[in-house]
């Protein structure tokens, strides 16, 4: 199990399917939140609007609603990972979005996106493809932070129009904060 490091949700344990999920570990994504507290380049997680692509287990998202943001999209394309997915999202009801959809090909986004969480399955080449399509349907935008986990050795391919803003390195895990950039 996993369990929700902060806020509102402190100490909640989450499911983890049985397979096909790696979940962030709780001290990498301890980090991160870290990272985003105190960065002055990451938008404020009060009343912020997040996607949690790629989401397995739903630990990103259910992080930053636990924290104040206003409401989260899940984006899990595995409709047995999404029944365990459903069950670690009642503890935020309605401020919580499951998709059962492909981030390579989203449906287009509700609104605009403070924060879109990537933690693509390693070295499948999906982060290009899945940046791609969410940002043609206005999951990402100028304003929006994104939060990229890979792995360490992994080369981190985004499009050309791309910033990377922050790298972090927790053992085999690299965290990669980046934006589109303003022209």
């Amino acid at each position: 199990m996993i369990t929700i490091r902060s806020g509102e949700f402190k100490n909640k344990k989450l499911q983890i399917p049985p397979v096909g999920v790696r979940p962030t570990s709780d001290k990498i994504r301890q980090a991160i939140f870290n990272v985003l507290m105190h960065a002055d380049f990451a938008p404020p997680m009060a009343n912020a609007r997040v996607l949690d692509a790629f989401a397995g287990t739903g630990a990103m998202g259910l992080e930053a609603l636990s924290r104040g943001a206003a409401h989260a999209w899940f984006m899990e394309n595995d409709p047995a990972v999404g029944k365990i997915l459903q069950q670690n999202l009642a503890i935020a009801a309605a401020r919580a979005t499951l998709l059962v959809a492909d981030a390579g090909a989203p449906e287009r986004a509700p609104e605009g996106m403070n924060m879109v969480f990537l933690d693509p399955p390693y070295s499948k080449n999906l982060l290009l493809s899945a940046v791609s399509a969410l940002q043609a349907a206005e999951w990402i935008s100028e304003k929006t932070l994104l939060i990229i986990e890979t792995a360490a050795q992994e080369a981190l391919l985004l499009p050309e129009d791309y910033v990377i803003l922050d790298q972090r390195k927790y053992g085999n895990t690299r965290i990669n904060f980046a934006t589109l950039s303003r022209k």
